[in-house]
């Protein structure tokens, strides 16, 4: 840069790109005492280009020690301070960009972080469970629901941006469900499908029917059959026969079969009963034995028969612990004097103690 190309002009545009020009060269190492003295003549022309330098200056970062170029335009010696005061310029620039490309990556880290909690795997989700006979297994969904697979059952999972749907293979679960009203959660089954919002309550399929209790909140209940791939409510669309749809509330049950063919109220008492099982344990109040045996077998791979048919109406009051069907067997034999036949490893036999 030299005198023929800097020039004062009144228009302060043109003033502040001229300032701009010199704060970038003053900045520079190789600056000439020629060009720092034609700084100064640029500068000192006006009021008006001292101003404009000046704030082109303190936009750029303050650079005061400019104020010395006139003392030392001309020396020698002021070249290399005015080299540290560039230097010590340029480590500051260059820690602001370091803090605002830190502060650029954290914004991103965030904007990320929204992205993700809106569209991310949360929403975009799919899984299989399975539980073999006896076992049980509790699995927590990314939107905070939770699902507990009771024995010898099995749920296909799929989130999408628009549904949260379940398929119930077969056996038993209890749902509690986080609340997303444009997000439906629904259970399917090969009876029917529960659509819940933000509520708690247990499916159980069987070949003859569809149980269903609501524990909390509510739930609909439709006649539809699932198909060999997850259902969405645009999947009915097309059907000529709309399926017919029931609510069910906390404190009832329904019952699925040949259509809905029951919705009854449950005592809170019988309701707890009911989903005892989520602790993994079992209580009989009265039930007869071919009840009891019933329900245990769903627990076991040992096959239990009853000897004596007139046992079979026996009341029984006692407590299983999931997976301990020996204990079991004592409690009968303790509570009820029902012995146990050994047929093989895996078949015995109840009958009446003489």
């Amino acid at each position: 840069m030299s005198d023929s190309n800097i020039r004062s002009l009144p228009d302060s545009a043109q003033a502040e790109t001229e300032a701009s020009e010199w704060v970038i060269r003053l900045q520079e190492a190789d600056i000439t005492p020629a060009e720092l003295a034609a700084f100064e003549a640029w500068r000192n022309q006006s009021a008006q280009h001292k101003d404009a330098f000046e704030r082109m200056a303190d936009f750029w970062g303050g650079l005061d020690f400019v104020e010395k170029l006139t003392d030392y335009a001309e020396s020698d010696a002021a070249i290399e301070p005015m080299r540290q005061d560039r230097l010590a310029r340029r480590l500051s620039l260059v820690r602001r960009l370091m803090v605002g490309s830190i502060a650029a990556c954290f914004l991103a880290f965030v904007a990320m972080s929204i992205y993700r909690s809106a569209f991310g795997p949360e929403n975009i989700f799919h899984g299989s469970y399975e539980t073999e006979v006896g076992r049980q297994e509790v699995v927590d969904l990314p939107d905070g629901s939770q699902i507990v697979l009771n024995t010898n059952s099995m749920a296909e999972i799929t989130y999408t941006d628009d549904f949260r749907t379940i398929r119930l293979i077969r056996g038993e679960a209890y749902f509690d469900v986080a609340p997303n009203k444009s997000r439906p959660f629904s259970v399917q089954t090969k009876k029917g499908t529960v659509t819940a919002v933000g509520t708690a309550f247990s499916v159980r399929v069987s070949e003859a029917q569809l149980d269903v209790i609501v524990a909390h909140g509510r739930v609909a209940l439709e006649e539809t059959r699932l198909d060999d791939k997850p259902q969405r409510r645009s999947d009915f669309a097309g059907n000529q026969e709309k399926p017919s749809m029931v609510e069910v509330s906390a404190g009832q049950s329904a019952v699925i079969g040949r259509g809905v063919e029951e919705i009854s109220l449950i005592a809170p008492l019988a309701l707890n009963k009911e989903l005892d099982w989520r602790d993994g344990e079992l209580s009989f109040n009265g039930e007869t034995l071919a009840q009891v045996v019933d329900e245990i077998s769903r627990y076991t791979d040992i096959s239990i028969e009853i000897g004596d048919d007139s046992l079979k109406h026996q009341r029984i009051v006692a407590y299983y612990k999931i997976g301990d069907v020996e204990r079991m067997f004592e409690a009968l034999n303790v509570m009820a004097n029902i012995q146990v036949e050994r047929l093989d490893e895996g078949h015995v036999r109840l009958y009446r103690a003489s």
